[in-house]
């Protein structure tokens, strides 16, 4: 399971872009970027994650519209049918 030092750093780089919107757009090549933006914590295997973990899961993202957190898993299925979406079955 992730640690939750992984939120805390989603939250540190949230409060970076709000309070330098404009260097981070510079430094970084990101004009126009969002200081409210989406956010992606990827992490271990499915199957490693317990009934626990899940319940743990749910209740953070309902707390946090703008984050999403997928498995390693999800995030292969996900990109292949994007993918395959986009240029037929693989």
């Amino acid at each position: 399971m992730f640690q939750i030092w992984t939120v805390g750093q989603i939250d540190d780089w949230l409060s970076y872009i709000q309070d330098n919107k404009g260097k981070v757009e510079s430094d970084l090549g990101l004009t126009g970027i969002s200081v409210t933006p989406r956010t992606l914590i990827v992490i271990g295997r499915s199957a490693s994650l317990t009934e626990g973990n899940r319940r743990k899961l749910t209740v953070m993202l309902s707390q946090r519209p703008r984050l999403s957190i997928m498995t390693y898993d999800e995030l292969i299925s996900r990109s292949k049918a994007q993918v395959e979406n986009l240029l037929g079955p693989l």
